[in-house]
């Protein structure tokens, strides 16, 4: 089912001094937001209020109807979340580590599903190649793709990505955005903090903050 998140008149109070702000906003299933600071450190900063891990000064932020920052944990199943580091452990292999994530994340679910599960997103993410061999031992894209892939085990309606553009490799970017594209689905929506707009040719609408802090919408193209 189509999700609907809205984000009303958020401001975040910095221990500098300065402010973060969003005006009212809301995003729909199918698409794909950037929040673009050339600097890269202000949008990494507004993404863990946008998704309910820190509370705004002001403001709220919903998932169809329900508040992430008071109702946030039992959304928790509904939305995955990429920091700019590891997610799963570098030192195991491919496969083992998303088998070894999906038994935390996936524990009510039987082992059959888990494993069929893991395989789909192996699959999806063009790692099957790669399954036996050491995370820690990809490369920067590949890597990237094995902790996306854990975060989307549980097939979240929302899925938050802090920097996905950072390391990567230049012939390695296409093979990281594609498959999130088709992943959107038209069902889903992902929320991304960048530091160019350039290399997303997949973001629907950007969000662009100014040298006051507040956030304001441009077309991805321009």
């Amino acid at each position: 089912m189509p999700s609907i998140l809205r984000i009303r008149q958020i401001r975040l109070d910095l221990d500098d001094g300065d402010m973060l702000g969003v005006s009212d906003i809301t995003i729909e299933s199918g698409q794909w937001v950037g929040w673009l600071d050339p600097r890269g450190e202000r949008a990494s900063r507004l993404l863990p209020v946008l998704a309910g891990f820190e509370r705004p000064s002001e403001g709220s932020v919903a998932l169809d109807g329900f508040d992430l920052h008071d109702e946030g944990q039992s959304l928790s199943h509904r939305m995955g979340y990429l920091p700019p580091g590891d997610v799963v452990p570098p030192a195991l292999e491919v496969e083992r580590g998303l088998t070894y994530s999906a038994e935390l994340r996936l524990a009510n679910r039987p082992p059959e599903a888990r494993e069929e599960r893991v395989r789909a997103l192996i699959e999806h993410f063009d790692l099957a190649a790669r399954s036996e061999r050491r995370i820690s031992m990809l490369s920067p894209s590949e890597r990237r793709r094995v902790h996306l892939a854990a975060e989307l085990l549980v097939d979240p309606d929302v899925l938050w990505l802090d920097r996905p553009d950072r390391g990567l490799e230049p012939d390695g970017v296409e093979s990281f955005f594609d498959p999130l594209r088709t992943w959107l689905d038209g069902t889903r929506m992902i929320l991304s903090s960048v530091a160019s707009a350039s290399p997303f040719d997949a973001l629907d609408v950007v969000y662009v903050v100014d040298d006051n802090g507040e956030f304001a919408r441009r077309h991805a193209e321009c």
